[in-house]
Formats: structure tokens, sequence, C-alpha cells
């Protein structure tokens, strides 16, 4: 293929050809961009209103269902923070493509052709920009509060000496997940000590 190319095409087109290219990468990873953004901005609010729902509905619950439910929720909870988190890197990692993509153009054609993330205003910012950020502090949070609810809920029900300390040490490893998730987001950020 390389050989065709230079044998049969002048440098000019050679470089348009690559600006096209690249400009269609662009706009495929500015559509898993989009994705990305859209599934954090749609599942934080209704997943944080599905757990609250389920706390509240904890009474109402007969006995062995209630057990069920304070044990099953910290994992559903851990799972939905973990969600939030990679989708958030997938974002940061999406915004750095276009970045790149940017810069290559501009470096191509001469001049800044594409600009949306060279002159953002949170260009100097990490790259996953403050949606990202907040919605995984946001995510943690809530998910620490739901983790306390469990714990209360599931002392004031079940109150099994023996059950609230195994209770007590799952929810302190799910806390450790995700201290350990959020520590390694933290560390990909520029400027983040480590």
């Amino acid at each position: 293929m390389n050989e065709f190319a230079e044998n049969h095409l002048q440098p000019e087109h050679l470089v348009a050809m690559r600006v096209r290219l690249l400009i269609e990468e662009y706009r495929a990873v500015n559509q898993l961009l989009l994705f990305r953004l859209q599934a954090m901005e749609q599942r934080l609010p209704l997943t944080a209103a599905g757990i609250g729902a389920l706390l509240v509905s904890t009474a109402a619950l007969p006995r062995i269902s209630q057990i069920i439910l304070l044990i099953g929720l910290p994992f559903a909870i851990l799972f939905w923070v973990r969600s939030i988190l990679f989708h958030a890197l997938s974002k940061e990692d999406a915004k750095y493509r276009i970045r790149e993509i940017e810069c290559e153009v501009a470096e191509l054609c001469g001049e800044p052709v594409l600009r949306f993330q060279l002159e953002h205003p949170s260009a100097t910012g990490p790259v996953g920009g403050r949606t990202a950020f907040q919605a995984i502090w946001l995510a943690t949070i809530v998910g620490g509060i739901g983790l306390i609810v469990c714990y209360s809920l599931f002392a004031t029900f079940v109150s099994r000496d023996m059950y609230l300390l195994l209770y007590a040490l799952g929810l302190c490893l799910a806390t450790l997940s995700a201290s350990q998730a959020l520590y390694r987001f933290a560390l990909r950020q520029p400027g983040a000590d480590g």
C-alpha cells in the first residue's frame, strides 16, 4: 500500500488523504465521547434515585428480603460507582485523542483547523474535564451515603453481632475497592502527585 501511494500520489495528495482519515477518526471519537457523557449523565441520577427508593422501602419488606437487599445493595452500589469511573476514564481518553488529532491536523495543514479542545476553557486542566471529575466524586459521595445507610438499616433490622461484623467487613472491602479505583483515576490527571 505504501509503495503504491508513494509511486502514484503526490505528497499533497498524501497529506490531504491523511487529514481526511484523521477527520473521520475525529468524528468517531466525538461520537464515543457523546455516548460516554450521556451514559454518565443519565446513569448518575437514575441509579441514585433507585438506590434511595430501595433503601426507603426496606422497612416494608419481610425480614429475609431485608437481609438479601441489604447484603446485595452494597455490591450494586460498588458496581455503579465503578461503572461511572470507567465511563469517566473512557471520556478522558476520548478527549485526549481529540486533542491529539487537532494538533496533528494543525501540523499537517500549517494552521489550526480543528480547535474545539485546543481552545476550550478547560484545555489547561484535566483532560477529562470537570464533568468526569464531578461525576466520580458525586457517585462516590452518594455511594458512601448509601453504604452508611445500608449498614445502619442492617444493624436495625438484623442486629446479629456476627452478621453485623461480616457486613461491616464487606462494606470496608467495598469502600477500599472504590477508593483504590478513585486513586488510580486521580493519578491519571495531569498535575496530580504520584
